[in-house]
Parts: structure tokens; C-alpha cells; sequence
């Protein structure tokens, strides 16, 4: 359903050193079937096709949709140098202008349906499962290239939606780490042409969508707000870490070039938890991922209620948000950048809310939950965001090597989640 393009700006991020096109492909392909039959909750038919671009080297404009120069990895460190040497600064004083500039080089990876009317959730089904739909996967922050396994390729980075998986377990010697690998050893695992970024290197990221609800709803009141929406998006993020049992100390010389074969992609959000199904001889134990029945505070963006129209959001966390590193207080309505339009496609304009349609999208269940009408909303809530998601803490948090996903998520009957598209641009410091 989703032909899916990550490329690096810049050097080519999977493949050899040559430009132009690979195909690879989705490790999803034993789940071609109907979203409601799939309990792996990433979308049927899963064939992605990568786009490799060597943009670098080329004389062709690297714009983002704004028209501003997206630089690539060598334009970053040209642009350093020449600050450096010519402009004789100190390197604190060109980093500092490098950020101010927001001039860094991104990731970019895009999903798009191959269907006419997107690929919705629930598909035909009110499952936990098929609820909530996996959808993308960046790669790891501050690699040019992905990691290289040295044995085993069936750890090495894929666009397929993880099989739940707890990391083995936690070392109290490194809190905040668990069983994740330390980010010097993963700077380890960069190529040996790739200068090491800072231990937290992230700036921004930008994520892209463009969905819609059902069209239609049982409260006319809400409709074309974000109030009492049911379907939404949210970020997860996964990092590195060992297989085996292990403490840090065995995990090797940091300057190793390659990942070890027993170190592959560990869900931290959202959360892996174990079932209540009863012990097999070939699986003692069974595990699934953890989702919230309602939309948090930390949600990445709602969809408008009962608008037919694709909507195209552009949300933007940055470092910066919440007053950055420094910790100095931002007014709330400055965190609220980003953008939202109404694109019209084959369904033309806006409908008015069907009449005698079966079921309702209502929130039967959920209003105990609800905050009152009465309570000031935030800033972040009038436009779909959550209102956590303006501190820039996700952001400034992401390790090297992290990786930022999305998900698509509807809830109770009546309400689904059409997408159309997803990409997200990573932007990080070098």
C-alpha cells in the first residue's frame, strides 16, 4: 500500500557509492493481506522502494517546500571550514552560527498510499491491533550510511515494523541507558569517513502528513476543529541495544567499524509489555506493544473533525522549543509553528455530515476522560498538537543512532484515520 522513499541529502544512505535508484524490499512481505486479518499492524502489501540521492555532487536545487537551500552533509562542513579558517572564529563561534542558521544536513523518508482513497484505519476492523497502524521509520540520527552488521544482516536497519521485543535487561550503572547501547559505541559504528557528531546531535524534525478523518460526525459543533477528534498520530522511538544479557563494559572496543551481530532496534516507545497468553514450548513468553486508549498530551498531531478534505499538516519540533537548552521560558504561542492547508482531490470539496449513516463517530466511552468545555484550551491543542510537545525535550533527548517513527491510530466506532502520505525530515548537527 505504501511505496516509501529515504534518502540522505547529501551521500547516498543505503547502497553503494553510485547515484541514482535501488529497490529494496520491505521486510513486510509476509503480511500481504487485509488490515483487518493483521495483527502486525504495519500496512499490507509492504514494498517499499528507497530512493538513493547523491544530491551532493549534483547541480541540481536541494529546496524543501519553502524554497530554502536544504545543504548537504560536505555543504555543512565547507561552510564550517570557511567560517573556521577565512572568518578566523573559534569553533564554539561557528557552531553557535550554524545553529542559528538552522544549517544542518537531514534524513528524509516518505510514505505514500498507492491507493486512490489512502489507507485507513481501523480497515474494516476494531481490534487493538488494527488501531494502530505503523507507518514509517527514520533513520538512525547522525549516520550517513546505516549501520553495518557484521554477520547477522537480519539485524541490520529495515523499513518493517519491529516485532515487540523487551530490551534483555536494565544496568544501573548507566540510568537513562538500560540495556541500550552507550552512544560511544555507537559512534563506533559510523563510517570511518564520517566525523563523530555530540552525543545528542538533533535539532529539528519535521513531519509532514497529509490525512483525514471519516467526513463526517454526530457533533456538528466540533466539526473542522481538532476538538474531540478520535483520530490522530503519534511519534514513537527506538534505539540500539544488545540481544544477549550484557553491561556496558562488554560491549566492546568503541572504535569497532562494525555492529556487533547480537545488536538490533528495541522499541522504547511505545512501550513493549508481556501478554496473558498461556506459555508454548517454542515461545515461553509472548509480548505486544502498549498503546493508550485516548489521545495523550504528547500526541503529534490530530486530525480535523469531519472534514472530507485531505488535509496536509506541517509539524516542526525543534531543539529551541520550550526555550531550548538554556531552559529560558517561551511564550506558548511561539512553539505553535507549522502549517495546515486543505488540499482538494477526488472528493472535491467539503461535504456536509451524512445523515442516516450507520454508526455513529461519537466518544461514547471516552467523556469521563474529556477535559471540560470550560477549561482554557492550550495553544497546541487549537491546531492538533499535544500540548506536551512544545518543551523540545523529545528532541534535545534523541541519542545517536535513535530513530523516530510514526503511527496511525483511530478509536471507537465510526472514526477511522485516511493517510494519504507521511514523510519526516530530520535535521541534525555536525
Amino acid at each position: 500500500m505504501f511505496a516509501a522513499l529515504s534518502s540522505i541529502r547529501g551521500r547516498p544512505f543505503f547502497g553503494g557509492a553510485g547515484r541514482g535508484r535501488g529497490t529494496v524490499r520491505d521486510d513486510n512481505n509476509n503480511n500481504d493481506r487485509d488490515n483487518s486479518n493483521s495483527n502486525n499492524g504495519a500496512p499490507s502489501r509492504g514494498m517499499f522502494s528507497f530512493s538513493n540521492n547523491q544530491n551532493g555532487d549534483d547541480d541540481d536545487d536541494d529546496d524543501d517546500d519553502d524554497g530554502l537551500y536544504l545543504p548537504s552533509y560536505a555543504d555543512v562542513f565547507v561552510v564550517k571550514a570557511m567560517l573556521g579558517h577565512a572568518g578566523n572564529l573559534p569553533l564554539e563561534l561557528v557552531d553557535t552560527i550554524i545553529d542559528h542558521a538552522e544549517y544542518w544536513p537531514h534524513t528524509h523518508v516518505e510514505a505514500k498510499s498507492t491507493q486512490l482513497g489512502g489507507i485507513t484505519v481501523p480497515s474494516r476492523s476494531f481490534s487493538t491491533s488494527a488501531n494502530n497502524l505503523f507507518l514509517c521509520r527514520t533513520p538512525p540520527l547522525g549516520f550517513t550510511k546505516a549501520p553495518v552488521a557484521e554477520k547477522d544482516s537480519s539485524t541490520e536497519y529495515s523499513s518493517r515494523r519491529l516485532e515487540p521485543q523487551p530490551l534483555p535487561n536494565s544496568d544501573s550503572a548507566h540510568p537513562g541507558h538500560d540495556s541500550t547501547c552507550l552512544p560511544d559505541t555507537i559512534q563506533g559504528w559510523l563510517p570511518a569517513q564520517q566525523p563523530k557528531p555530540v552525543e545528542h546531535p538533533c535539532r529539528k524534525i519535521v513531519f509532514t502528513i497529509v490525512s483525514r478523518d471519516q467526513g463526517w460526525a454526530n457533533n456538528q459543533q466540533d466539526r473542522g476543529t481538532y476538538k474531540g477528534s478520535y483520530s490522530w498520530f503519534d511519534a514513537g522511538l527506538e534505539r540500539y541495544g544488545r540481544a544477549s544479557e550484557t553491561s556496558h563494559e562488554d560491549e566492546g572496543d568503541p572504535s569497532h567499524s562494525s555492529m556487533p551481530p547480537d545488536v538490533k532496534l528495541y522499541s522504547i516507545s511505545p512501550a513493549v509489555v508481556e501478554t496473558d497468553a498461556p506459555p508454548t514450548e517454542t515461545q515461553p513468553r509472548s509480548y505486544t506493544y502498549s498503546f493508550p486508549l485516548l489521545p495523550g498530551n504528547d500526541r503529534l498531531q490530530s486530525n480535523r473533525v469531519a472534514i472530507r478534505q485531505w488535509t496536509k499538516h506541517k509539524v516542526v519540533w525543534s531543539w529551541a522549543d520550550g526555550g531550548g537548552p538554556k531552559g529560558e521560558d517561551i511564550a506558548a504561542d511561539h512553539l505553535v509553528h507549522g502549517t495546515q492547508r486543505n488540499l482538494t482531490g477526488r472528493d472535491g470539496e467539503e461535504a456536509a455530515a451524512d445523515e442516516g449513516t450507520e454508526g455513529i463517530a461519537g466518544t461514547e466511552g471516552a467523556d469521563d476522560a474529556e477535559a471540560s468545555d470550560e477549561t482554557e484550551e492550550h495553544p497546541l491543542d487549537k491546531i492538533g498538537r499535544g500540548s506536551a510537545t512544545g518543551d523540545g525535550e523529545f528532541v534535545r533527548n534523541l541519542c545517536i543512532g535513535d530513530v523516530v517513527t510514526v503511527w496511525a491510530k483511530a478509536r471507537f466506532p465510526g472514526w477511522v484515520n485516511s493517510v494519504q502520505s507521511i514523510q519526516v525530515d530530520v535535521f541534525w548537527a555536525v
